[in-house]
């Protein structure tokens, strides 16, 4: 008695009945006319998940051979009596929220959270 099972390629999304993983369409598959649709041998989900953590070990072990890296020690920012950090400023095209003004990289700055920066010359709002 010859096999159902035929390979086809599948004309919209849908999901192995083995797996349960998604096949999109355009997707080469096993086709059973009363059972479904199943990934190729070797395209199951639990055979992607076991090549992925194989991969994921291998480049973890890589990492642990490899020298550690020094990670630069940056000084935590200056609080000025506002409560605003005093810093320089790392970006361009910021504008100060005191004088509407733009800001350069490098331009020394009070900064807050959910306020934003502003010139340290530039006199805060509230004081």
């Amino acid at each position: 008695m010859p096999s159902s099972w035929r390979t086809i390629t599948t004309q919209k999304d849908g999901e192995c009945r083995l797996c349960g993983g998604q096949v999109p369409a355009g997707t080469e598959v096993r086709w059973h006319p009363t059972k479904g649709i199943e990934h190729q041998k070797g395209e199951h989900t639990a055979d992607i998940k076991a090549e992925f953590a194989e991969s994921t070990a291998q480049r973890e072990a890589a990492l642990a051979k490899a020298a550690p890296v020094a990670v630069e020690e940056r000084p935590k920012a200056e609080r000025l009596p506002s409560g605003e950090a005093k810093m320089l400023s790392k970006y361009a095209g910021s504008t100060c929220r005191v004088c509407t003004q733009p800001i350069v990289k490098g331009a020394e700055i009070a900064w807050i959270k959910g306020k934003g920066a502003r010139h340290i010359e530039c006199e805060p709002e509230d004081g």
